[in-house]
């Protein structure tokens, strides 16, 4: 997955559903297809798109879809 599509349409391919379906607040176990697999998915996508480490505290940080779109966003307008 590229880098350059975004965070909601990325998660919304891994879950299998349209875009426009899910909610910012949606996330583990708050979705119904957001389980633990799908949660690893979206951090693989997130570590080679925007170097995200897979540590524990990173797995919970980014455990909703908002918060994906925000560290998104802040990295997209970060100097580089």
């Amino acid at each position: 997955m590229s880098a350059q599509r975004t965070p909601r349409a990325v998660v919304a391919e891994i879950l299998g559903v349209p875009p426009a379906d899910l909610q910012p607040t949606d996330g583990l176990l708050t979705h119904p297809g957001w389980d633990s697999q799908a949660h690893v998915e979206i951090m693989a996508w997130l570590n080679g798109a925007f170097a995200v480490p897979f540590t524990e505290e990173s797995m919970h940080r980014f455990s909703t879809l908002q918060a994906i779109e925000d560290h998104c966003a802040a990295q997209a307008g970060a100097p580089t």
